[in-house]
């Protein structure tokens, strides 16, 4: 069990994305000290479980053709293995396809892999509760 997964399912108050996200839905998940920490299987083929605490919402459907496009195609840049941060060009390919008001950020690309692209951003017109701009993880099905 990957040791991520493993800490995570000790600790109480967890929720894992099981199936991630339904279908063509892709969904946000803010770091915000709520006592709920929240996992997803991402990476492509490396299969990583990254856990933050935080509230998750979806965002509505997703471009999945362009997402899997991107990071699973045979002869794409990433081929299923998008696993150990994204680059500059793959933020680039990602920002104008986010809702508005979300931007990849630049300064987490490290953290990044396919299924979980750090961002940050304001949630209008999402969230009710004005918490000016947040930081989080935008996750989807993830399509290993």
């Amino acid at each position: 069990m990957a040791e991520g997964l493993a800490d995570f399912l000790g600790q109480k108050k967890n929720i894992i994305l099981a199936g991630d996200f339904v279908d063509d839905q892709w969904g946000l998940i803010v770091e915000h000290p709520t006592g709920l920490r929240w996992t997803a299987q991402v990476g492509g083929y490396a299969c990583h479980h990254p856990v933050i605490e935080g509230f998750a919402f979806s965002l509505g459907i997703s471009p999945i053709l362009k997402l899997n496009a991107h990071f699973y195609d045979h002869g794409s840049k990433w081929n299923g293995w998008c696993c150990e941060g994204i680059d500059i060009e793959t933020a680039d390919f990602l920002d104008p396809l986010l809702p508005a008001g979300l931007r990849v950020d630049h300064n987490r690309l490290g953290e990044g892999q396919e299924a979980w692209i750090p961002i940050r951003g304001t949630l209008s017109p999402w969230a009710a509760a004005n918490l000016g701009e947040v930081t989080g993880f935008l996750t989807w099905q993830n399509s290993d």
